[in-house]
């Protein structure tokens, strides 16, 4: 992010203001509050249960539920998707969660 830390001069009829932008950061290092922290975690917790296992399910039903010749390379395409994805819950989604709360990357994701 780019830092606005020049002044600006603006001219009126009387008076000069000078605005300096250094001042106006935002409190980025603060935690949020209670009631969302609670909600991010309740939130990983239902993606990491409810979430991976369904998506468990739909890659067990693609390799032993049906027929295997009936296997096209496009269910076979999702399966390999979906494992993708399972492995990302599992890995990257408790690292953005605790960058939420804890403000690790304030910086690039913005919460109001």
């Amino acid at each position: 992010m780019k830092n606005f830390t020049y002044q600006v001069a603006f001219e009126s009829s009387n008076w000069n203001k000078v605005v300096d932008f250094s001042h106006l950061e935002t409190n980025t290092h603060s935690m949020p509050h209670p009631g969302l922290i609670i909600l991010f975690i309740v939130s990983l917790i239902m993606l990491e249960t409810l979430g991976n296992f369904l998506l468990f399910c739909m890659v067990w039903y693609e390799k032993y539920g049906m027929d295997s010749k009936k296997r096209t390379i496009s269910n076979q395409l999702l399966s390999r998707m979906i494992i993708v994805l399972i492995v990302f819950n599992i890995i990257m989604m408790p690292l953005i969660t605790l960058g939420q709360i804890f403000g690790a990357f304030s910086e690039y994701f913005i919460l109001l």
